[in-house]
């Protein structure tokens, strides 16, 4: 079982973490919470030895230079089978069926949610990463 464990959140804007910083620290999900603005700064984090623990990548979907799928796969390229034990959930304010299914089809997110746009969202979407986490270790 992975719950909980610690994780990393990649989102390029500086206030969605400053939203979504207390959240995720205050959740027991979550033993420790890393947040980078690049994909690139999280992928140096997770080829670190600090980085070996972490069980959770929450990433943004739209980023420039590399969106959060892309993010994925090169990190499961990267990291090979400790890839399979994270769970990996995209957020965005844009998803679409296209995206969803992009995430889903090629095996790179456990789930593609809805980017929370206030305080009140945020229980559920933890909700769900620990649903989601509990059902992938079972």
């Amino acid at each position: 079982m992975t719950y909980p464990g610690e994780a990393i959140l990649v989102d390029d804007d500086p206030l969605e973490h400053v939203l979504l910083k207390h959240a995720f620290e205050s959740h027991p999900i979550f033993e420790d919470v890393h947040f980078f603005s690049t994909p690139m700064e999280a992928r140096e984090f997770l080829k670190s030895d600090e980085g070996a623990s972490v069980r959770y990548v929450i990433t943004d979907l739209n980023m420039p230079v590399q969106n959060g799928f892309e993010f994925l796969e090169s990190i499961r390229a990267e990291l090979g089978d400790a890839f399979g034990n994270m769970t990996c959930a995209v957020i965005s304010n844009a998803i679409d069926y296209v995206h969803r299914a992009s995430g889903y089809d090629n095996h790179l997110a456990d789930m593609v949610l809805p980017k929370p746009s206030s305080f009140d969202e945020i229980p559920s979407i933890m909700s769900s990463i620990a649903e989601k986490s509990l059902s992938l270790s079972a």
